[in-house]
């Protein structure tokens, strides 16, 4: 887009298409073997196209493009932290767009909001006189290097672990458990525990002689675990005053990463557990998304021996479960020549490490 702004598109039918125009051109004239002709179906699960469709397309009007530009947290932080004047960078970023205006002004007060809930953080700060690099703001040096917000409800996160008693026991997990709140839900898991769940309740009142109406009153109640839930409900609803772009997303307790570490599960049983065999790519990247949060969102003066302890369980676990995805990750983040050009030009060891390599 901008760069070819004319050119030529070619359009072929589809295969289905072109099949039953063979066939009936095999058929030739004659009626009864047209009638004959057992035409082919669009694919399932795929639009229908033919001649019409075409012929609508190139007279038709074309249809307006309509921009998916919107702002982040990690958006707000980059431009933060690279040299510069932030504000004017995103003043260029939210007017130079292809938005309608009135999609612009309500990105620049999301942008407005999410600068005013990292400031309050004490995620970034405001300079009195601008620095070497030429900023008026830029992010906390206090935060540690690889410090990111990887979800919309992570400044929340940041703010809730404040909430939180660091010579509790269960400080690590609770800690887990915030993070664990502001991630996308993995839904067949959360069925899977449910049913689990519900399962275990039925049982326990058949045992107790409860009657079958009252039993499903009860089941109503019965959810999958989610530790921390009157907590961070009401941590959420104040932080919402004085957030209100926070509306936009859902906060959902929930215990999976947690649950894992307190069944002393390896991935493997924790898929057989609960029936998970077809899902376990979606289980994988939520663990992984869970230690990024852990080791990115969680600032030092928050982490405990036990929670350090817990990231690297976490990180172990998943680099035993598919190496490349962190190992991957590890070296977009940290590249290091030297060890490409011990084992060779873009040498790559696929074999995850040895757990008793791990010292923690």
């Amino acid at each position: 887009a901008g760069y070819d702004s004319v050119g030529n598109v070619v359009v072929q039918a589809p295969d289905h298409v072109v099949d039953n125009m063979r066939a009936l051109a095999k058929a030739g004239d004659d009626p009864k073997k047209r009638r004959k002709v057992v035409r082919k179906k669009p694919p399932e699960g795929t639009v229908g196209y033919g001649e019409p469709t075409f012929e609508r397309l190139v007279g038709a009007e074309p249809e307006p493009l309509t921009s998916q530009f919107t702002v982040t947290h990690a958006m707000l932080l980059n431009v933060v932290n690279r040299p510069g004047d932030a504000f004017s960078s995103m003043r260029h970023l939210l007017t130079d767009n292809h938005s309608d205006r009135a999609t612009q002004r309500r990105l620049i007060h999301r942008a407005i909001a999410i600068y005013r809930a990292l400031l309050a953080a004490g995620v970034v700060e405001k300079l009195d006189s601008p620095d070497e690099l030429g900023r008026n703001v830029r992010v906390t040096g206090d935060l540690q290097l690889d410090f990111a917000l990887n979800q919309p409800l992570s400044p929340f996160a940041l703010a809730a672990l404040e909430l939180l008693d660091p010579a509790s026991p269960a400080y690590a997990l609770d800690v887990l458990s915030v993070l664990e709140s502001t991630l996308d839900n993995p839904r067949q898991v959360l069925h899977a525990q449910l049913s689990k769940a519900r399962g275990e309740a039925v049982a326990a009142m058949k045992a107790e002689g409860i009657e079958y109406d009252r039993r499903m009153e009860l089941l109503e109640e019965v959810t999958y675990p989610q530790p921390l839930g009157e907590l961070l409900a009401a941590a959420f609803a104040t932080y919402r005053q004085g957030h209100p772009w926070v509306d936009d997303y859902e906060l959902a307790p929930k215990s999976v990463a947690r649950e894992l570490f307190e069944r002393a599960m390896t991935f493997a049983e924790y898929v057989a557990f609960y029936g998970l065999a077809r899902s376990e790519g979606l289980l994988l990247r939520y663990f992984a998304d869970a230690y990024k949060a852990l080791r990115q969102t969680v600032p030092e003066d928050a982490r405990t021996e036990e929670v350090v302890d817990l990231t690297e369980w976490l990180g172990e676990l998943v680099r035993q479960t598919d190496s490349s995805l962190l190992d991957e990750w590890e070296r977009l983040s940290n590249p290091d020549p030297e060890a490409a050009a011990v084992g060779g030009v873009g040498a790559v060891d696929d074999r995850p490490p040895a757990v008793t390599g791990n010292i923690r």
